[in-house]
């Protein structure tokens, strides 16, 4: 009886990355601003979603209007800053690059490269809206 409760309990919460291993990283598709979509979708609704609105951040109803020309919730600067990713919050924070507060995810050391550069190029273009 126990090792049946024991296999059940496994099975329902075995989400976890010490049972399963760490999550597939999501395809990247597209660029601009479809592509940050992917990356919000991919990595970030999480925290960052209608439901779960942390740092006043919802990136999944309008991640434009979420992102560009957003002041930062702690008050550091602006979350995207057209054609300037280095002083943009979202950007330092998911390179793991800011000055302050936590990485983007946290604890993960910043998104791999293929996503970030992609965020990159994107506010380096202007960060147009389409």
């Amino acid at each position: 009886m126990r090792y049946t409760l024991l296999v059940g309990v496994t099975v329902v919460g075995g989400c976890d990355d010490l049972i399963f291993g760490k999550q597939a990283e999501p395809p990247l598709s597209q660029e601009g601003i479809a592509g940050v979509r992917e990356i919000a979708d991919g990595y970030c609704l999480g925290c960052h979603s209608a439901q779960s609105v942390q740092g006043q951040l919802d990136l999944e109803t309008d991640v434009y209007g979420a992102l560009v020309d957003v002041p930062s919730s702690s008050g550091q600067g602006v979350l995207v800053l057209p054609e300037d990713a280095a002083a943009s919050i979202f950007y330092l924070k998911i390179t793991n690059q800011q000055t302050s507060g936590s990485d983007m995810p946290p604890g993960s050391g910043g998104l791999p490269v293929e996503a970030s550069d992609l965020v990159k190029r994107w506010i380096d273009d202007g960060a147009p809206e389409e």
